[in-house]
């Protein structure tokens, strides 16, 4: 298989991993020390116990979708500007998904840890796939012209 479209299939395989794993029920935990009680949810649920962060794990999971639907655009259209929306979108998402695991508060919020690793992977794959490689004509005149 051609390298271009094994990339281009990790690019729609990658967020719909992230979004498979997201929507699981037990995503997230919520731990209240206090009261002593935990709740579990998707990442897709807006929890109120959550505080703070009850926001950004749907917001992770939305752009996760995001990129998935990008992937699709860009499997149809290879354009540069779509890498760009897939590697800025991925990022996001993985920041999102990652501030509940920094900001701890009287409410600990846990998410899956493996969406924003698979986010970043996302990320990485579409900065490779959007750098433009010289070509060898453009270098072998430069070299020419040191000689």
């Amino acid at each position: 298989m051609n390298k271009t479209i094994m990339q281009k299939l990790f690019l729609i395989l990658l967020p719909v991993c992230a979004v498979g794993l997201a929507s699981a029920g037990d995503s997230v935990t919520v731990f209240n020390p206090a009261a002593q009680n935990t709740i579990y949810g998707s990442y897709f649920d807006l929890i109120p116990q959550a505080g703070n962060c009850q926001i950004l794990p749907p917001l992770a999971a939305t752009l996760a979708v995001a990129c998935v639907v990008l992937g699709i655009a860009y499997m149809v259209k290879a354009k540069q500007g779509l890498l760009k929306g897939i590697f800025w979108v991925s990022i996001l998402s993985a920041c999102a998904a990652s501030v509940p695991i920094v900001l701890r508060g009287e409410v600990i919020v846990v998410p899956n840890v493996l969406e924003p690793i698979l986010m970043c992977c996302q990320a990485g794959l579409a900065f490779v796939m959007g750098r433009k490689p010289k070509a060898d004509s453009e270098n072998l005149g430069k070299r020419l012209e040191r000689h």
